[in-house]
C-alpha cells in the first residue's frame, strides 16, 4: 500500500487546499511544509480543521524524532488520531477552554498511550529506540485559545508588532534554565542542550503542558517546527510576517525562502493563523 504523508492526503479544508477562511469564520489560515535542504525525507506533519460550526479551529504540528524508526509515519499517525478525535467529539455549543484543555490533554495521553504500546512489540528488523514525535496543538474560539505540547514544536503570538512564545520548548537547556540551574547565556552553548526531555511515545506517561490565552482581532499566531526556528529568530518572523500587509501566503514564502537562504537544515513547517 502507498503511505502519503498527512498534509497531502488529510482533508484539512472542504477545498482540500492548504488555506482556509469564509464567512462565518473568525480565522484565517495557511500552512505549509518542505523536507530542507540537508534530510532525505519530511518527518514533519500537520492539520487544521474546523469544528461542526466552522468557528473553531483545531491546528497541530507535529516533528517525528528523527533518530526513531519511520519519524515521518510517527508524526503522521499523531496528527491523525488528533483530528479525528477533534471531528468525533461532540462539544457544548458555548465550549470554554477549560473543556478544550481536557479535550487536548486527553488526546496527548490516549496517543501515547499507543504509541507506547507500539514500542513494546518485538519488531528486531527495524533496529530502533521508540517511535516518537513532538506534538503541538492549539484550538482557537471566540477571543480565546488553548494549547498544548510535548516536546519542542513552538507557538508564537504576533500583536502590534511585538512577538510572544506561547510555549515552552522541553529541551534539557530550557529545563535546566527553568530551575535556575543555567543563565541565559548558557542556553545556546549547553552541550546536548536540545535534547528533548518530553515528546510522545518513549515513556509510558507523558505530561504535557497546557496554555491559555486570549485571541485580538488582528492578532497572528505560528505553529511550526523547529527547522525554522533553527534559522530564524522570532523577531525575524515577527518582522516578515507584519510586512506581509496581512497576506498570509505571501509571509509564509517569505519564512520559508529565508530559511533555505540559510540552509534549512532540517524538515521545515509552519501554520500561520490570523484572528479577523
Amino acid at each position: 500500500m502507498k503511505y502519503e504523508k498527512t498534509e497531502y492526503c488529510l482533508p484539512i479544508c472542504p477545498d482540500g487546499a492548504r488555506t482556509g477562511r469564509s464567512g462565518c469564520r473568525q480565522y484565517e489560515v495557511v500552512a505549509d511544509s518542505f523536507k530542507g535542504l540537508v534530510r532525505k525525507r519530511n518527518e514533519d506533519s500537520f492539520a487544521f480543521a474546523w469544528d461542526a460550526s466552522e468557528t473553531n479551529l483545531l491546528t497541530v504540528v507535529a516533528d517525528g524524532i528523527g533518530s526513531t524508526w519511520n519519524g515521518d509515519i510517527a508524526g503522521d499517525y499523531a496528527v491523525r488520531m488528533l483530528v479525528q478525535a477533534w471531528r468525533e467529539k461532540q462539544f457544548p455549543e458555548q465550549m470554554g477552554p477549560e473543556a478544550v484543555r481536557d479535550f487536548l490533554s486527553d488526546c496527548f495521553c490516549e496517543i501515547n498511550h499507543r504509541f507506547f504500546e507500539i514500542n513494546q512489540l518485538p519488531i528486531p528488523e527495524y533496529n530502533r529506540d521508540s517511535l516518537g514525535t513532538t506534538l503541538t496543538a492549539a484550538v482557537f474560539m471566540n477571543g480565546t485559545a488553548v494549547a498544548v505540547n510535548a516536546g519542542d514544536s513552538p507557538l508564537f503570538r504576533i500583536r502590534d508588532a511585538q512577538v510572544k512564545k506561547i510555549t515552552f520548548d522541553h529541551s534539557l537547556a530550557n529545563e535546566l534554565l527553568r530551575i535556575g540551574q543555567i543563565s541565559p547565556d548558557e542556553v545556546n552553548s549547553l552541550a546536548y542542550g536540545r535534547r528533548l526531555t518530553r515528546f510522545i511515545g518513549p515513556k509510558e506517561v507523558v505530561e504535557p503542558e497546557c496554555y491559555a490565552f486570549d485571541v485580538r482581532r488582528g492578532d497572528y499566531f505560528l505553529i511550526c517546527s523547529d527547522g525554522l526556528t533553527l534559522h530564524l529568530t522570532p523577531d525575524e518572523i515577527s518582522r516578515m510576517i507584519i510586512s506581509s500587509e496581512s497576506d498570509l501566503s505571501q509571509a509564509l514564502k517569505k519564512l520559508f525562502r529565508r530559511t533555505m537562504l540559510r540552509g534549512a537544515k532540517d524538515n521545515v513547517t509552519a501554520i500561520l493563523v490570523k484572528s479577523l
